[in-house]
């Protein structure tokens, strides 16, 4: 009884690295199609989540905790809201220039 309990305790262990990769691959596939839409959108933005997914492409896939922090650096740099270029440009919003009166005070 022990025995069967080993082998299915050794079974699962080994099994769990595979299922929990899938799921940081599905999380990295539901990314890239993300990706693919901020390219046209801001391609600076698309470049640097390129870089960060990198390592996810490699031949040498990278361990699960390793794949979960470059999905949440990612997740981190596409939902990052753009700084605003100060001053506004001629005939801005005016939500842009109060985000330029904001930032400006901060830095001071």
């Amino acid at each position: 009884m022990q025995r069967k309990l080993a082998l299915l305790m050794l079974a699962a262990s080994l099994l769990a690295p595979t299922i929990a990769f899938a799921a940081c691959a599905d999380d990295v596939r539901d990314l890239k199609v993300r990706l693919q839409r901020e390219e046209k959108r801001d391609k600076a933005k698309a470049a640097a989540v390129r870089r960060e997914l990198r390592p996810v492409d490699a031949p040498v896939k990278p361990g699960e905790s390793e794949c979960r922090n470059i999905v949440v650096r990612a997740w981190r740099i596409l939902n990052a809201t753009p700084t605003p270029t100060c001053p506004p440009p001629a005939g801005a919003s005016y939500s842009l220039i109060e985000q330029c009166q904001v930032l400006q005070k901060k830095r001071q």
